[in-house]
């Protein structure tokens, strides 16, 4: 069990080390800290899925529109920019 606000939590043992663990650490200041980090972490994975799913469906819709690019085109256009990029990093060294 966590103390604190969620010490009617239940936590299989192994995940209340690791909550435990992490407070003797210092990398949070309570329990709760670490629970909260943990949910804000599941939100931002599940928006993240969100938006992945909606550029999946765009890109699939426009495939089925017919607006494709040409993958070799693509690459060559990012493998340019790379390079610019490099250049102007060696230039600034």
């Amino acid at each position: 069990m966590v103390s604190g606000p969620f010490r009617d939590l239940p936590l299989p043992p192994d995940l209340e080390r690791f909550v435990s663990d992490r407070v003797r650490a210092g990398q949070f200041a309570s329990e709760a800290d670490v629970i909260a980090a943990g949910l804000r972490a599941l939100r931002e994975r599940e928006e993240n899925l969100v938006e992945l799913r909606r550029k999946i469906a765009e890109g699939l819709a426009q495939a089925r529109a017919g607006k494709l690019l040409d993958g070799e085109a693509v690459f060559a256009e990012i493998d340019g920019e790379l390079d610019r990029l490099d250049q102007r990093r060696g230039a600034s060294a």
